[in-house]
């Protein structure tokens, strides 16, 4: 059985999503990528 994706011009908002805790940044901080990581190098598999 196939399902059919919606059309990108039929997909809607879903306005309940932002008042997820998840996307509240208003107390984030903006990082450098080498301050997170500790080897950038490293495979982990």
């Amino acid at each position: 059985m196939t399902t059919a994706l919606p059309k990108f011009s039929n997909l809607q908002p879903n306005p309940h999503w932002a008042k997820l805790p998840l996307f509240n940044r208003k107390n984030w901080a903006r990082v450098r990528f080498e301050h997170v990581v500790d080897r950038i190098y490293e495979v982990i598999k």
